[in-house]
């Protein structure tokens, strides 16, 4: 995926945890192809290896939420 075909969502993270380091994105492909009945985009996700842990709080927060 091109560095600029999606929406980036690392800046949102960064609000919840200032230390987040990952870079996701969502491309429009992705978008285009979900449905109502399926409507999980697929992300990519690149961390650093400092940020594993960061990751891993992050994800949970976000299962939380869900």
């Amino acid at each position: 995926m091109a560095a600029g075909a999606g929406v980036r969502l690392g800046e949102l993270l960064a609000l919840h945890d200032p230390n987040a380091q990952m870079d996701m994105a969502i491309s429009a492909d992705d978008i285009g192809s979900m449905s109502l009945a399926n409507a999980r985009p697929r992300v990519e996700i690149a961390v650093s290896p400092k940020a594993i842990e960061t990751q891993a709080r992050v994800s949970a927060r976000y299962a939380i939420q869900r």
